[in-house]
């Protein structure tokens, strides 16, 4: 059920009603990454809008690397 699509609010859903869908593990990682700043910090509307951002760097980053290390484990089959 991971493929499940889910909205996410871009900076919160305290501070924006602006969504996005993701797969429901690319979501569930995002909002961890973001519960992983304490709430006194996340109240900040700015300070969250850049945990958001920081958030789906992280994810982007992950996935990036997914497709980098594939690339290179289909060059060493090819050899």
């Amino acid at each position: 059920d991971s493929d499940k699509l889910e909205y996410h609010h871009l900076f919160g859903r305290n501070y924006s009603n602006e969504t996005i869908s993701l797969p429901k593990s690319y979501h569930n990682f995002i909002t961890q990454t973001q519960n992983s700043f304490p709430v006194k910090v996340r109240k900040k509307p700015l300070m969250m809008a850049l945990i958001s951002i920081l958030a789906l760097m992280e994810l982007s980053c992950k996935l990036l690397r997914k497709i980098i290390e594939k690339e290179c484990e289909n060059e060493k089959d090819s050899n």
